[in-house]
């Protein structure tokens, strides 16, 4: 396998910005015992979230290959661009998948039960933009299931401060995907896809976004006075909340040039969080 094809595989499934939510998912796994979890089930829950989302990403360029083909900003996506065929594609999702049912499967063969719930709603993510502007609040629930996942492995059940965890995680992503896909406005006119800031406009979008990241750390606040946590989580909410302010500081309706310098900032959240509970359970 040559070098560009491999670097292709990576871009498809989105190895290359890989801080998405699942950090999240490590926080979910260090905060109901305060402490770090057994080693083994720490790595195969933290493989089994990364397998779902790079499945997830591949699943999604299979499906917009179409319109991706077409976009000036993603036109040279390994499958719009043809540096990956779709059987090939096809071929990596199948393995992700087996990787993640695998990985379940050793952590508890009870939970791959479970599996189809969330791997729905991740598939229908992918789909929902064809029929409706709820999409972006369908992702925020497909990227909220690796940190309620990582919590009812380590807690044996979704308590309500688990709740409150993944509901943060769903409004940043509700957020930060209202931002991005601004973008593409103009290009998704008359492509029969659906967005809030095609249906209802960028401004009442941007507004939309800034009121989830809001509400995300006023989350994370209630989550810390649940949980008696300490100055470190609290120090992770305050910078967290100064990045957030900077992206919708860089974006506005009439320039959404920094859109993706915003998405960048945004995967740095999760991070952001993961390190300072990091610090919080083992000060």
């Amino acid at each position: 396998m040559t070098k560009r094809k491999i670097s292709a595989y990576i871009k498809l499934c989105r190895a290359d910005r890989p801080f998405v939510s699942v950090p999240f998912a490590v926080t979910a796994m260090l905060l109901p015992n305060h402490c770090i979890p057994n080693l083994k089930i720490f790595i195969l829950v933290i493989a089994a979230v990364y397998a779902a989302w790079f499945a997830g990403c591949v699943f999604n360029g299979i499906t917009d290959i179409n319109i991706d083909k077409n976009n000036p900003r993603t036109q040279t996506r390994p499958l719009a661009s043809g540096e990956l065929k779709i059987k090939e594609a096809v071929m990596l999702m199948i393995i992700l998948g087996i990787i993640m049912i695998l990985c379940t499967f050793i952590i508890n063969w009870r939970y791959v039960f479970l599996l189809p719930f969330p791997v729905a709603i991740c598939l229908f993510y992918s789909l929902s933009k064809r029929f409706t502007f709820l999409c972006h609040f369908i992702l925020g629930i497909a990227e909220a299931i690796a940190p309620t996942g990582g919590w009812i492995v380590v807690n044996k059940k979704l308590s309500f401060e688990g709740f409150i965890l993944s509901a943060s995680v769903a409004l940043w992503l509700i957020g930060i995907d209202l931002i991005y896909s601004s973008q593409d406005v103009e290009y998704d006119k008359g492509k029969n896809v659906h967005s809030i800031p095609l249906d209802f406009g960028i401004k009442p979008a941007l507004v939309l976004s800034a009121l989830c990241h809001i509400t995300m750390i006023i989350s994370l606040i209630i989550l810390s006075f649940r949980m008696n946590l300490g100055i470190f989580f609290n120090i992770g909410t305050v910078v967290s909340a100064i990045l957030l302010l900077i992206e919708h500081i860089i974006v506005s309706p009439d320039n959404l040039s920094k859109a993706g310098l915003a998405f960048d900032i945004n995967q740095f959240i999760s991070l952001v969080i993961m390190f300072f509970t990091i610090l919080e359970v083992t000060a």
